[in-house]
């Protein structure tokens, strides 16, 4: 029987409720393992993986007073896991419907579709210059280099839900940008795409 598994870790989760640390990281490095396994059999990429486990930790922690009222702590903590690793499966299966929707099809229309993409491109390259330099940074990281909000947060050292605002911002402005450059189904697309 494992630590977690035994009566006397509900002391434990006690712990955590009013703020322990060390219990915190003690339930940390035994359950992470766990739901590793657990998310690894429905999401492939690794780093996804460890942002959701990063993600379920931080709620654990952020909704810790709740922890005394939840007879099945364990049971709480992996459906936490689940439901963000299903909404990120959502999310992917959304983009890539996306994508397959504004895929450039066939190689007669490739001259006049690739004219648009590129004007369509030079257009939204002049939307982003003229960010305010925090959200020009956070778009460019996130949509041109691929970081996830995680490791922007790290990267910048702000909190993950500055980044998701400023994001969101940056997103707005260029939407913004696209539909008074007549641009307007880019603009929507964008909601989705991003």
């Amino acid at each position: 029987m494992s630590s977690l598994e035994a009566p006397a870790n509900e002391l434990l989760i006690l712990k955590i409720a009013t703020g322990d640390e060390l219990a915190f990281r003690q339930l940390f490095l035994e359950f992470a393992p766990r739901i590793n396994i657990r998310l690894s059999r429905l999401v492939t990429e690794r780093s996804v993986v460890e942002d959701i486990i990063q993600e379920t930790f931080l709620r654990v922690w952020l909704h810790r007073d709740q922890l005394p009222e939840i007879r099945q702590w364990r049971s709480w903590i992996l459906r936490i896991a689940y439901n963000r690793a299903f909404t990120y499966m959502r999310d992917r299966a959304i983009h890539q419907r996306s994508l397959a929707k504004l895929k450039i099809c066939d190689d007669e229309d490739l001259t006049g579709q690739a004219v648009d993409l590129r004007h369509l491109k030079t257009t939204i390259a002049q939307a982003v210059a003229q960010l305010p330099p925090q959200q020009k940074r956070i778009y460019q990281l996130s949509r041109e280099q691929g970081l996830m909000i995680s490791e922007i947060s790290d990267r910048l050292d702000l909190s993950p839900q500055t980044i998701k605002n400023t994001l969101g911002m940056a997103l707005k402005s260029i939407r913004h940008f696209l539909e008074t450059k007549g641009h307007f189904v880019a603009s929507i697309a964008l909601v989705y795409l991003y």
